[in-house]
């Protein structure tokens, strides 16, 4: 399967709107039947956990949304 990443970058101040707008767009699955699974991870403006990633630290820090 094909993964795809996509950053998006806001400080605290927009976490309101952005849940609002994931409650709109996201709507469960009934059935949990095979579907896409989405997943957004949040970070710093610093992007402190994508580098975390990328440098293959073993004890990373990471906020995920999945759904």
């Amino acid at each position: 399967m094909a993964s795809f990443e996509r950053k998006f970058i806001g400080g605290l101040e927009l976490e309101g709107f952005a849940l609002a707008w994931l409650r709109h767009v996201c709507i469960p699955s009934a059935s949990y039947s095979d579907e896409v699974i989405h997943s957004v991870y949040y970070d710093t403006p610093q992007l402190s956990c994508f580098y975390e990633k990328i440098d293959g630290d073993f004890k990373k820090t990471k906020v995920r949304l999945r759904w």
